[in-house]
């Protein structure tokens, strides 16, 4: 992970991302302080393909995310031309255009020390859509900022019909709130939800099972996906096979309480 200060403050008002080749994938953090924020920076702050843009006014603020995160002190340091090589230019000119802005600087960066280590998440997620088990997508999303934020390659899903992108759900998120209203079903707390859900023409649709995952610090949905209406039965038996697993995961990412 990198991190750069970058000013004036744009105006933002909720986080942009964009992808620069030789960079990676660039979040530009919002003035405003937002857990979502923070939620974003646990879940990306381990890998080595992301560079994060922080305004002035969340100097401190960011050091002290990360150093909740890591247990492990920061500073920033003076920028020089190595950060990000010939990159620096096109990074600079993707932040102005966001708000029309004729220039901006970069007034410290930040490298982290962190070793960098094999997304095992990713990995996980990746492999159980690629499994035959009736599951095509595996993501986690965030149940106040309603964001997806890890999910499933589908690019990685060798069966091109199956393939399903958890960005898409993200329209919805919110409609599935009322399942956190359901406590008691006279058997015990609700265990998870199944929802269809449809795929742009010609396919159909498929199935969502959709549940909270336990003792993270911010409330998480973790969501298995089938591409087929079919597909219920078994894609609740892998889950359950697959959810502890995950949970663990997911636990690496997000502090647990």
């Amino acid at each position: 992970m990198k991190a750069i200060l970058y000013s004036p403050d744009l105006g933002i008002t909720s986080y942009e991302k964009f992808e620069i080749n030789g960079v990676g994938t660039c979040y530009i953090f919002p003035e405003n302080e937002d857990d979502s924020l923070e939620e974003r920076l646990s879940f990306y702050y381990e890998r080595n393909d992301t560079v994060f843009l922080i305004p002035m006014s969340l100097t401190e603020k960011f050091l002290k995310w990360l150093k909740d995160l890591t247990g492990n002190s920061y500073s920033w340091k003076e920028p020089d031309d190595s950060y990000l090589g010939d990159n620096e230019v096109a990074v600079k000119e993707k932040i102005a255009n966001i708000n029309d802005t004729n220039k901006v600087n970069f007034e410290g960066v930040l490298m982290s020390v962190i070793p960098i280590k094999d997304d095992a998440l990713q990995v996980k997620m990746d492999e159980v859509a690629n499994t035959a088990n009736e599951i095509d997508c595996v993501f986690v999303a965030s149940v106040k900022g309603g964001r997806v934020l890890r999910g499933t390659d589908e690019n990685k899903v060798m069966e091109t019909d199956r393939r399903f992108n958890a960005q898409m759900l993200e329209s919805c998120l919110e409609t599935f709130q009322g399942v956190l209203n359901v406590k008691n079903l006279q058997k015990g707390d609700l265990d998870y939800a199944l929802f269809q859900v449809g795929k742009p023409a010609p396919a159909i649709g498929g199935i969502l099972c959709l549940s909270i995952v336990p003792n993270t610090n911010s409330k998480l949905w973790i969501g298995f996906v089938s591409s087929t209406y079919a597909g219920a039965g078994m894609l609740t038996f892998y889950r359950e096979e697959n959810l502890d697993n995950f949970q663990q995961l997911i636990n690496q990412y997000v502090p647990v309480k």
